[in-house]
């Protein structure tokens, strides 16, 4: 599979970064877990136009279309669709608008498609329609950050925005960290596992291969 694609922060309180990429031939890739969801547009062969994609709730494998250039909006946790249960959305794609169309609609709001860096239109338009919330309550709790809101209410309110319990995402975040570790470092794997927060080697390489579907060798080795 050829893949270019560059990722870029945003401005934007609710996105976390933006991925604009092309696709050559088409082929299955592992994908990770990711507890975070998007709002996707692409342009190519395919019948899909813009995509609602809820989060992963496990690694799998799946075909990635040919000859596609997209755009990959990355909200951060905490946002979510007004109205809409977020678990309903986890594993899960809704197609807004087809391949062709200039606009898409969401819970009645109509936007027009940008890319690029115009994707925070996008979001700022559902924002303002109140079609997109932010719970900041979420946002801190699943930072590390303490609250005087019940531990009870705050686990409520994180199934509620995520669709996902609080545990499941620590442990992918977790995964992630100590795969960002093994990439870009050359750190022995039980150092890893000890700056990640695991017990152990093995229970380090049990947890990147549960969400990220790989090896901590076959993700040093790619890095």
């Amino acid at each position: 599979m050829t893949l270019h694609y560059e990722t870029r922060s945003s401005d934007h309180p609710l996105i976390d970064t933006i991925m604009v990429g092309e696709i050559g031939a088409s082929q299955l890739v592992q994908r990770p877990a990711e507890p975070r969801w998007h709002l996707i547009v692409l342009d190519g062969p395919g019948p899909d136009r813009v995509v609602l994609a809820g989060p992963k709730s496990t690694a799998a494998e799946f075909a990635v279309p040919g000859d596609v250039r997209g755009t990959w909006v990355q909200l951060r946790l905490g946002a979510h669709v007004s109205g809409m249960r977020m678990s309903d959305l986890v594993d899960a794609e809704i197609t807004l608008a087809d391949r062709g169309r200039r606009t898409f609609e969401l819970r009645g709001s109509r936007v027009e498609i940008q890319e690029d860096d115009d994707a925070e239109a996008m979001v700022g338009k559902l924002v303002g329609d109140g079609v997109l919330a932010f719970d900041p309550i979420v946002a801190r709790a699943l930072s590390g950050v303490s609250s005087a809101v019940p531990e009870r209410t705050v686990r409520h309110r994180i199934r509620s925005s995520t669709g996902q319990s609080r545990e499941q995402i620590r442990q992918i975040e977790r995964a992630k960290q100590a795969a960002a570790l093994i990439t870009t470092t050359a750190l022995p794997l039980a150092v890893v596992a000890a700056e990640a927060g695991y017990t152990d080697q093995p229970h380090l390489t049990r947890s990147i291969k549960r969400w990220l579907g790989r090896t901590p060798g076959q993700l040093r080795v790619d890095g």
